[in-house]
């Protein structure tokens, strides 16, 4: 505590007396300290005018002495000094300076011994004299005639001045003590008058504001200062006492109206919880409301649509093929229609939520941009993606919900652009740790919108010119749910346009690096060094294509002409070009005559050519194969198939020959059987038409209980389960099916890698949670309606393997591209297959023959190990899963091994097992798709 805390905390008696005390005592220590030093100084100036004038008689009894060279006689001078206490030391010196005679005192003790020449100094210095050091006196020895002819020396003591200080020192503190018991004395007696008042004051104070006793006066009878001060302490007492009995009388009052509000409250609470129950009755009512309107909705429009896509790809005139179009078409905006208000709905009622899991970013860049393939093809819009390489391929988050905001925006960007390109571009803006902040921008050279309407463009139920909505169609709904879904995401989006020349939206999100995805790219890459020449007008799908090879180790570079690729390709003579991408609609020339000029500007024949047409394809395929196309992609290009041509080149694992134009009906295939649970007989006819042209074995059901039965007589792949109907629901027939399985694995000798098929939910139901309750009813997937064929094969794909038509002809080995149907990471198995020695066994069917034998052992660790509580050893299953599954392409089941792994690595097992069946049902995936790299 600090000194003057310490003070701030004792009494004000002891305050008082304290400052009188403490004042008394600097006086009396000062004006004692200037007597000690006076009487210092006057006892040493009394030595020294003693010892000069000694010195003086002494110089002239030394004169005949030293006149005569009598030393004895000078000595005997100097013996004379003994008398005197004071001095130490005498000296009689020549005028030479040679010592005559010299004499020293017995007491000379302690004291510093000077030399002469110190002396001399000493005692011809006439500044300053120190009082606390020795004298030192010097008198001249004079003739008669006035000469010096000598001198004589004295150092004299001032032990004197010590001992009268010690005693003038006792003298002063025994003044000092007695003055001080005075002065305490007296201070204590005169403190009582400014103290026992304020003490008196202070204790009254205490009294009131412990027991409110309002009555105690200090009724003083002083005059000064303090009796004023009492006088005003009385007059505050008499204001409160008053003001407290007018408290009284309004804390009487104010109960009595509290009392009152409190009636009034309790009334008015008793009215709003009536009117709160009836809000949640109302707001439950709108959400029912919401997901019955969606299934009401979606139930008739998923048969119009179907049956509108399958009488498509039916035998029909032009004009009746138009007049389905045009239906359809309308259809699909109803639909826009309908998912933007009920996405809407759920952002006015706060429960648009978001889902986070890992995803390939660059895939669904693609995946939204093939969306728009037709229109910008029938548009001749260029529509092109760019992604700067820093981005991370697998990101954790909603790729659905991104999806949305980058449709939205890319399907306007396309509405209102009639020549020129679309471009979408992606960049990394910051990354703190894993946390990423990304910027997407779609780039159009449309109409453009005027400064003005810009601030318009995110308003809900708007468009930038009311006219546009007639003629371009729309809610207005889409950018505001873009901007809602954006927000939502952590980030922000805005647009930058110029009236008739374009715009650009800008949007940015916050996501999430997925750790442990790095693996994926992590494969020996063949490719790495070759030469690649991009040849393409446009500067956008050219900057595309650079990035995405340079991406690879491979060395690009590009062309914007016919004549620049070929100064190029001149030029390239150490360093030849391997492969040359070429776009099939450069302006100067078609198609075929671009290829026959880059073979003929080659300068080995070994130049592998790779053409992007169009998305409907090139129309003439024949003479394109014999100018020595190697692959034929559609633009845009996906960078895996890109990829994986590349790689079936170099491998020669395809046949120069051009991929078939496929249609609707035959783009998928498969060998599987299908039950088909579905009790709208519209919705049941669709999809057995489409379920027949992709060539699935069926049955079908018409409720849950019959889904039961029919599983109960024969093994499916696949179910397509309807959520809502009769007798039995599909959520209810999904449960009773998988505790049929675990009951029948428990008492099967087969193990735990019995057959088991995956329960695909489709439900006209598009409300928050919808796929979460179909998941937790134990179904693998989710299919919103109304479906097409696309999305329903696309479905279908992750659950099956593609089955290879006795359409394709007979190749020595399996083309790279066909077989990248599935979701086997083909490139991971090009990478193994390049490991093949020359007359050795098939390399790559050891290593798959090893994973199957491998996989069931591990899986049966996995259960083993959950059973018996052992973290440990399901741990290590789980990882030596996951890296072998990883080798082989098998990704998605990599990631469930590595969520399993993570969870062990808390030391502790998952909730359920839930995961390790999950991890089942990916390998028996993993092993229908690669069986058909083991044939």
């Amino acid at each position: 505590m600090k000194i003057r805390d310490r003070i701030n905390n004792i009494s004000i008696r002891r305050k008082l007396t304290l400052m009188l005390v403490a004042t008394s005592a600097m006086v009396l220590a000062l004006v004692m300290v200037a007597f000690m030093l006076y009487e210092a100084i006057s006892t040493a100036g009394t030595i020294r005018d003693d010892v000069s004038a000694t010195a003086t008689i002494t110089a002239r009894n030394a004169l005949f002495p030293i006149l005569f060279g009598q030393k004895n006689d000078g000595a005997a001078v100097l013996q004379e000094l003994k008398a005197s206490t004071s001095i130490l030391r005498a000296y009689i010196v020549t005028s030479d300076g040679t010592l005559f005679a010299s004499y020293e005192s017995k007491r000379v003790g302690q004291h510093r011994k000077k030399t002469l020449a110190e002396i001399q100094s000493e005692a011809s210095y006439e500044g300053s004299w120190d009082w606390y050091d020795d004298v030192d006196v010097a008198s001249p020895i004079v003739d008669q005639d006035g000469k010096v002819v000598g001198q004589v020396l004295i150092v004299a003591s001032v032990d004197k001045v010590f001992s009268n200080l010690q005693q003038f020192v006792l003298i002063v503190l025994a003044i000092f003590v007695v003055a001080m018991m005075l002065v305490y004395i007296i201070a204590g007696f005169v403190q009582r008058f400014i103290s026992e008042p304020i003490l008196h004051m202070s204790e009254s104070m205490q009294a009131i504001s412990s027991t409110h006793d309002y009555s105690v006066r200090l009724s003083p009878l002083r005059k000064d200062e303090l009796g004023n001060l009492m006088r005003c302490f009385d007059d505050m007492v008499d204001r409160i006492s008053d003001q407290e009995e007018r408290l009284k009388d309004y804390n009487q009052d104010l109960e009595q109206q509290v009392r009152m509000r409190t009636a009034q409250l309790s009334e008015s609470n008793t009215s709003l919880q009536k009117a709160k129950e009836e809000a949640e009755k109302a707001n439950a009512a709108k959400s029912q409301f919401l997901a019955n309107m969606s299934h009401e909705i979606r139930t008739p429009m998923n048969g119009v649509l179907g049956m509108t896509e399958l009488l498509l790809n039916s035998n029909l005139d032009e004009r009746q093929r138009g007049q389905l179009k045009m239906l359809k078409s309308s259809g699909d905006s109803l639909m826009t229609i309908i998912n933007d208000i009920l996405d809407y709905s759920k952002i006015e009622a706060g429960k648009l939520d978001l889902e986070n899991y890992i995803f390939n970013i660059r895939e669904t860049i693609e995946n939204t941009v093939e969306l728009f393939l037709d229109q910008a093809e029938r548009k001749k819009l260029e529509l092109a993606y760019i992604v700067d390489p820093d981005v991370p391929h697998y990101i954790e988050g909603d790729a659905g919900r991104l999806r949305q905001i980058l449709v939205n925006i890319l399907g306007n960007a396309i509405k209102f652009t009639e020549q020129g390109q679309v471009v979408v571009r992606l960049a990394l803006l910051e990354e703190v740790d894993d946390a990423l902040q990304l910027r997407f921008s779609v780039s159009d050279t449309g109409i453009g919108i005027s400064p003005e309407d810009i601030e318009q463009v995110f308003a809900r139920f708007s468009q930038a010119d009311g006219s546009m909505t007639r003629r371009y169609g729309g809610t207005g709904l889409g950018l505001t749910i873009a901007q809602q879904i954006c927000q939502l995401m952590g980030g922000e989006i805005y647009v930058e346009s110029t009236l008739n020349k374009g715009s650009t939206f800008f949007f940015t999100v916050k996501l999430r690096r997925s750790p442990d995805a790095h693996y994926a790219n992590s494969s020996p890459n063949s490719l790495e060094g070759a030469r690649v020449l991009i040849v393409d007008d446009n500067v956008a799908s050219r900057e595309l294509l650079i990035q995405i090879v340079d991406s690879w180790g491979l060395r690009g570079g590009s062309a914007g002409s016919i004549k620049e690729a070929i100064s190029l390709l001149h030029a390239a003579v150490e360093d030849p070009y391997r492969y040359v991408i070429v776009d099939a609609q450069i302006p100067e020339m078609d198609g075929l005559r671009t290829v026959q000029a880059i073979r003929a500007a080659a300068i080995t024949n070994e130049l592998r050519i790779l053409m992007l047409t169009p998305p409907e394809g090139y129309s003439d395929d024949t003479n394109l194969i014999a100018a020595g196309i190697y692959v034929c992609l559609s633009k845009p290009v996906r960078q895996s198939q890109l990829f994986d041509s590349l790689l079936a080149i170099q491998n020669n694992l395809t046949r120069k020959a051009l991929p078939s134009q496929e249609s609707n009906l035959s783009k998928y295939h498969f060998e599987a059987d299908v039950l088909l649970v579905e009790d709208s007989p519209v919705n049941l006819e669709m999809g057995k038409s489409m379920l027949e042209s992709m060539g699935c074995r069926f049955d079908t059901a018409g409720n849950g209980l019959e889904a039961l039965e029919a599983v109960g007589k024969k093994d499916y792949d696949v179910i397509l389960m309807d959520c809502q109907m009769p007798v039995m629901d599909g959520y209810e027939a999904s449960r009773r099916l998988r505790e049929m399985e675990k009951q029948s694995v428990g008492a099967s000798n087969e193990g735990s890698l019995r057959k088991r098929p995956a329960i695909i939910a489709i439900t006209a139901h598009a409300m928050q949670g919808d796929r979460q309750v179909c998941l937790d009813a134990g179904m693998d997937d989710y299919l919103s309606k109304p479906f097409d064929m696309d999305s329903l094969g696309k479905t279908l794909s992750r659950w099956l393997p593609h089955a290879i038509t006795g359409d394709s002809p007979p190749s020595s080995a399996p083309s790279v591209i066909e077989l990248a149907q599935g979701r086997i990471k083909t490139s991971c198995l090009d990478a193994i297959r390049s490991l093949q020695a020359s007359g050795k066994p098939d390399f790559l069917k050891k290593v798959i023959d090893q994973y199957f034998e491998d996989a069931v052992r591990l899986i049966e660790t996995m259960r083993s190990g959950y059973a018996a509580g052992d973290v440990a050893a399901v741990q290590s299953a789980s990882h030596r899963f996951k890296s072998s599954s990883a080798i082989l392409g098998a990704l998605w089941l990599a990631d469930l091994c590595r969520e399993l792994e993570s969870t062990c690595r808390e030391g502790k097992l998952p909730a359920d097992i839930a995961l390790i069946d999950s991890i089942e049902e990916g390998f028996i995936e993993a092993k229908a798709q690669l069986g058909l790299y083991n044939s």
